[in-house]
């Protein structure tokens, strides 16, 4: 009996040392890995940056709506599509397509829209 509890004790120690050993490595390629992280993000942050400058660069030098600032990759001023003005009335027919169900979509080929349309329209003296 004293050599089968000395046998589970020894084999339980080295279970336990292997474990140990294994977790130290572990703990160890994860220092590494988290390490590689940083670095890859700093290496991309060490060009980025230079980029943003070069960027600016162009622009302050030839402007924003020149040709070489599109050569860079920038999109020219003029080329920018300015957002248009909607009327109350475009806002309130879209929220009434945005909703999308069948009740609408049948309200707004019936007769009621019309007159309610109408309607609006007097309110709002159009």
């Amino acid at each position: 009996m004293h050599k089968l509890t000395y046998f589970f004790s020894n084999f339980i120690q080295q279970a336990y040392q292997a474990i140990s050993a294994q977790q130290q490595a572990e703990t160890e390629k994860l220092a590494l890995y988290r390490a590689a992280i940083d670095a890859a993000r700093l290496a991309e942050w060490e060009f980025h940056n230079p980029v943003l400058a070069m960027k600016e660069v162009v622009r302050g030098q030839y402007g924003s709506d020149s040709d070489q600032a599109q050569a860079i990759g920038l999109k020219k001023k003029s080329n920018r599509k300015r957002p248009s003005r909607k009327t109350w009335l475009q806002l309130q027919v879209n929220q009434l397509i945005g909703h999308n169900n069948e009740r609408c979509r049948s309200f707004l080929r019936s007769n009621d829209f019309l007159d309610a349309f109408d309607k609006i329209l007097m309110e709002q003296h159009i």
